[in-house]
């Protein structure tokens, strides 16, 4: 996942694998070639996603297998606190969860946003007062989230039966317990949806 900070500074979250585990890994380059830091050692992190807070500071959503039964079952954030890595379970740990992982910042309060895949359904969980919340919008898959200037969350993913590509947003700015959904076209979605905002706060997808 590429990211860049307020001065056009670009970091890349991603997977390092060696053998039979893998590591959660940032690299960014300030000018004078790439860092490197461990973010989590053993972290499976197949789906991965980052996004800088509004302190300029990276942000990571990812894949887990807690349990490591070779199965995707949590959603994790990672986030720096007095110059180390923690880390931190995504909404409530007994979904099974993990999969199409996207974060957002809310670009007005700094919330941590996160959609992902939970127990088959479009799940959206931000964080607020301390602990995270969730709310699932849809049935679906192939996530992507992203976010408009004054906070409201899209989200683009598939459904099936029939096929159909789709976007989801909030009902109401600041409230996550109705969600308008709209079909954007009935196609099979092979893989991963993609959803950006224009600049006039209009999404596309692709």
């Amino acid at each position: 996942s590429l990211a860049f900070d307020n001065i056009g500074n670009p970091c890349i979250a991603y997977r390092g694998v060696s053998g039979q585990s893998s590591d959660l890994k940032i690299a960014c380059n300030y000018g004078s070639g790439w860092q490197i830091e461990y973010v989590q050692n053993g972290a499976v992190a197949r789906y991965i996603s980052m996004a800088f807070d509004l302190d300029d500071n990276p942000v990571i959503a990812y894949s887990d297998d807690v349990d490591g039964d070779n199965r995707l079952d949590t959603t994790k954030l990672a986030y720096r606190e007095n110059g180390s890595w923690v880390n931190q379970v995504v909404g409530d740990p007994e979904k099974a969860a993990g999969v199409h992982v996207s974060l957002a910042i809310d670009p007005v309060t700094g919330t941590p946003m996160v959609a992902d895949r939970a127990n088959s359904l479009v799940r959206f969980s931000w964080f607020e007062g301390g602990e995270w919340h969730e709310q699932f919008v849809e049935d679906g898959n192939q996530i992507n989230m992203a976010i408009v200037s004054t906070g409201v969350p899209y989200i683009s993913f598939s459904m099936n039966d029939p096929y159909r590509m789709m976007v989801a947003h909030p009902v109401v700015a600041g409230s996550y317990d109705n969600w308008e959904i709209q079909t954007v076209e009935y196609i099979d979605v092979g893989w991963r949806t993609s959803i950006a905002i224009k600049s006039n706060g209009l999404p596309v997808v692709s």
